[in-house]
């Protein structure tokens, strides 16, 4: 009986094991095709790599930005959601998902994705950068002038709007 225990124990751990490999073998090859501009291939290979392995935080996040590169922003909203999911903290899958939020139209949400991009991350410039812009759509002048002023002020060349909007 222990022995079939153990036995049951080690091929448990070789097929999970071979699995976790075979899925990362698909995201590395995914990464090697959307590093070439085929991300239509990508997306397939992430795709196969997260059947495998429903947790891998770096196919979906890499999923989102293949869909994102097609204009398949609400695709790659649901990835970056799920990056959000499997890991609260990770600021760029906020930034991410606010961005493409945007690009379809919904400001308030990007508005939303972004502060929370900058509550965990607060030194990224694009980040207020980004946010001041979608301030500036919705009519909030005031603070996208705050925003470009702490992108300046954290290294982003961003005078030229600054000089246009807040002077």
């Amino acid at each position: 009986m222990k022995n079939t225990i153990l036995l049951l124990f080690t091929l448990t751990i070789s097929y999970y094991s071979y699995g976790q490999s075979e899925a990362y073998q698909y995201y590395s090859e995914g990464i090697v095709k959307s590093d070439s501009g085929d991300h239509i291939k990508a997306i397939d290979d992430y795709s196969k790599a997260i059947e495998m392995d429903s947790e891998f935080i770096e196919a979906y996040y890499n999923r989102g930005y293949s869909k994102s590169k097609l204009g398949d922003d609400n695709g790659a909203i649901q990835d970056f959601t799920k990056v959000i999911e499997l890991d609260s903290k990770s600021d760029v899958a906020y930034y991410l998902r606010g961005y493409s939020k945007m690009l379809i139209g919904d400001y308030s949400e990007a508005l939303q994705d972004f502060t929370k991009a900058i509550e965990i991350n607060p030194e990224d410039a694009s980040f207020y950068k980004t946010r001041g812009s979608v301030k500036l759509i919705l009519g909030d002048i005031n603070g996208a002038c705050l925003d470009w002023s702490k992108a300046g002020k954290l290294g982003y060349d961003i005078y030229g709007k600054i000089n246009k909007y807040c002077n």
